[in-house]
Formats: C-alpha cells, structure tokens, sequence
C-alpha cells in the first residue's frame, strides 16, 4: 500500500513538473525553434537529444560501479596491509630472546680461551696483552649512548698470515653480538717474516627492561 502510495506521488510531481516545463517561455521559445527547423534537422536534433539523455542514464551507474570498484581496492589493499602486519608481528614473537649483555671479564675470558685452543698452539710470549678499552669515545661513533659496549684489545706477536686469518675469525665469531671494530698488523721487529697483530674486539647488548628503568643519579627515586 505504501509503494501504490509512492508511485502516485512520483507520478504527480513528474506531471507537476512537466506542466511547468510546457509553461516556461525558455522551453515555448524553444518548441518554436524546433518546430520551425526542417524534418531531417529535426531528426537530427532528436537523435542529439535521445545520445545525450542515454549517456547520461549510462554515467550514473558507470559511476557508482567505478566508485565501488575503488572501494573494493581500497578494501583489498587495506586487508593485505593487514596480512602482512599479523605475518610480521607471529615472526617477530618467533625470534628468540636477545643475548644478555657480555661483560669485560667474558669477553677476556672467551678470547683466552680461543688462544688457548689454537693449533699449533700459541707460545706465552706470543700472547702479549687482553686489555680492556672504551670503545664509546670513538671518533664517528653514532650509536645510541644506551647500548652497552664492552671493548677488548688483543695484542700477539710474530704471527704468520694464516694465523691472523684464521685468531681474527674465530674471535669474531664468538657470538654475532661481537664485532671486530679495529685490526693493526705491523711486521715484527724481530723478523720480518712474522707479524704483530692487535684485534679490537667490541661486545655490543641492549640493557635490559630492568636497567634500563633504573634511577641515573644516587638516591633517585627514594621516599622523601
């Protein structure tokens, strides 16, 4: 009954419409213009009419199917961004948890042990020093003041060239938090056949939650 309603509705206003379109003098002026054109000119113009109402009866549609289609895109990339952000996030939860920072004292430790190991095997006098050093006032350093570093300076004597090679591997591969950051090889003032090496080894770790929250000044954070 309320569609019946509706319809009678529209029809009336379109009626109503039509009425005021015949009575306006702009559509009499130009009923009289058509009128007095000839047939094949009034076919013509009639055609005109009949593609311009067409291809605006076709651009609605086209243009709500064009709209929703960028929508469907919009929809679809959004949803992939999606994907990949939860794919990121499961691999990130994947990784394992972070190394605990080395200390001076293991990371000494690690180097003598590796020195220890070495075949053939390294005379006493030719390990001449494991030294620490800071490696934060290094000239260029851009790292963040909150990793932690921890620099060891080996310093050997009368090494061949296959020894070099293969101390400076092993001993950067202690961990892959470990970098070598410095390597001075001069040839030895005793024979110029063997070399003096120093590797400068630095153990870089991020402080933990703990630490890194703690109080920078003493009696920062006590109870007044």
């Amino acid at each position: 009954m309320a569609f019946e309603d509706l319809k009678d509705q529209l029809r009336d206003q379109l009626t109503s419409l039509k009425v005021k379109i015949q009575e306006s003098s702009a559509w009499n002026e130009l009923m009289d213009r058509y009128l007095d054109l000839n047939p094949p000119v009034q076919k013509a113009v009639l055609a005109l009419t009949g593609g311009i109402f067409a291809l605006v009866l076709f651009s609605i549609p086209y243009y709500f199917f064009s709209s929703s289609q960028e929508s469907v895109a919009y929809f679809e990339e959004k949803k992939q961004m999606m994907r990949d952000l939860y794919r990121l996030s499961r691999r990130v939860n994947a990784l394992p948890p972070a190394p605990a920072p080395m200390s001076a004292d293991e990371l000494r430790s690690a180097v003598q042990g590796i020195l220890n190991s070495e075949r053939p095997s390294l005379l006493s006098e030719q390990i001449v020093s494991i030294t620490e050093f800071d490696n934060t006032r290094a000239q260029g350093a851009t790292l963040p003041r909150s990793l932690e570093q921890k620099g060891v300076a080996v310093n050997l004597s009368r090494l061949n060239v296959d020894q070099i090679a293969r101390i400076g591997g092993r001993l950067q591969g202690i961990r892959p938090t470990i970098k070598m950051t410095g390597l001075k090889i001069e040839a030895s003032a005793q024979d110029p056949h063997y070399f003096d090496v120093t590797y400068k080894l630095v153990a870089f770790g991020v402080p933990s939650a703990q630490e890194s929250s703690a109080p920078n000044r003493p009696g920062a954070g006590r109870r007044q």
